[in-house]
């Protein structure tokens, strides 16, 4: 057999070893990541928000689990003269396979409130707060949209969309109000979307299904 035909044939099976060590090297790469990332999800205490697929996230199995999530601690507050609803939090699972917070995917919060204790032409007047979606300190709720109930008792009865609170990010808008202001609000609606996506790529929670899944309204007075 020719010389130079044993240093070819050589060369190729080195070159080939050498391609089939480097795909093992990314295959054991690969599976030892999503490994590590099963572990550490498995290991994630009950507290924390739940993980839910992106490309699943409207089925209706994943949409009651994320509405559960949201809403399972949910409660109303008002401390030192600031007012609002504390939402849960859930997690996404982003490119590279670790969880990423819902704000990654929905940027804006919008929370409606109906009045409790009056009616206009047999409508409720509506206030809808509108803010960032951002994560709370404690990693398992959702920052609140808080408003102070003082400045808008403050401000002319009428329909308008107010900007003065305490986070200037925070804007509160009331529909159907008349001579008076209500001091009532209800937990009407919620809804997590992001103002660059298709209205229905939001995730929306009505009121009738916060009643249901709490057991009782979240309520606000003054």
């Amino acid at each position: 057999m020719p010389q130079d035909f044993k240093l070819s044939r050589n060369r190729i099976f080195k070159i080939a070893l050498g391609l089939a060590t480097v795909l093992f090297g990314l295959f054991a790469f690969q599976f030892g990541f999503r490994f590590a990332v099963h572990e550490e999800e498995t290991r994630r205490p009950a507290a924390l928000p739940s993980v839910f697929e992106e490309s699943e996230i409207k089925n209706a199995q994943s949409l009651n689990a994320l509405h559960h999530q949201l809403l399972k601690s949910a409660e109303a507050f008002s401390i030192n003269g600031s007012a609002g609803v504390r939402l849960g939090h859930f997690e996404v699972r982003g490119t590279n396979g670790l969880p990423i917070s819902a704000c990654s995917l929905y940027s804006r919060v919008e929370i409606t409130y109906s009045a409790g204790d009056m009616a206009v032409s047999g409508e409720a007047p509506l206030m809808v707060v509108e803010g960032p979606c951002t994560l709370s300190g404690d990693g398992l709720t959702l920052s609140p949209l808080t408003f102070q109930f003082e400045r808008i008792f403050k401000a002319e009865v009428k329909n308008q969309t107010m900007q003065t609170f305490d986070d200037p990010e925070v804007s509160a808008t009331f529909i159907n109000v008349s001579d008076t202001w209500p001091r009532m609000w209800v937990l009407n609606r919620v809804r997590l979307y992001d103002p660059a996506e298709p209205v229905n790529k939001s995730i929306v929670i009505e009121q009738s299904e916060i009643r249901d899944r709490l057991g009782k309204s979240l309520t606000l007075n003054y």
